[in-house]
């Protein structure tokens, strides 16, 4: 969550809402993780960690203070034209926050060192999210994460989005 968290003009509350996502998507990535390593893995590794949106869910759901984030942490990772998980919401069905989220963990991923490949360069992954602007990701979301994430060249970023 790297390009949401910085800057400073950005607000004290979206600094925490930042953080606060932050956590309940590690937290629930862990505890699938640690669960299924616990035990022997009756399905593919990709469908127990399609299981973490609804962990996460589950985690926060007694906590009366974060209730109204459940739907964010469940959504995270729908896709816009519908068919991401866990309930394959599409467009305007998926919570805008969700959508946010959806394209800074993106970015962050594939932006990372994974074990199974190099980080793309930064160039590189700005291009993937223009390119599935409008299928994985919401056009806006996309617009709206490359103008924050540098201001002194937002026009050229965004330029390209659908």
């Amino acid at each position: 969550m790297q390009y949401l968290s910085r800057g400073k003009k950005q607000s004290a509350i979206a600094r925490k809402f930042t953080n606060i996502i932050a956590i309940l998507y590690v937290i629930p990535m862990l505890v699938t993780v640690l669960h299924e390593i616990s035990h022997e893995m009756p399905e593919s590794w990709f469908e127990v960690i399609k299981k973490h949106p609804v962990i996460g869910e589950n985690i926060i759901k007694p906590l009366r203070s974060l209730t109204h984030l459940c739907p964010i942490v469940r959504h995270h990772h729908e896709r816009f034209d519908g068919t991401g998980y866990p309930d394959g919401l599409s467009g305007e069905n998926i919570p805008v926050e969700s959508k946010i989220i959806a394209v800074e963990d993106a970015f962050d991923a594939m932006t990372s060192d994974r074990p199974y490949r190099d980080r793309l360069t930064t160039e590189d992954a700005v291009l993937e999210l223009k390119k599935n602007a409008g299928t994985q990701f919401d056009i806006e979301s996309v617009r709206a994460f490359l103008r924050h994430m540098s201001s002194d060249s937002s026009k050229e970023r965004t330029e390209n989005v659908p």
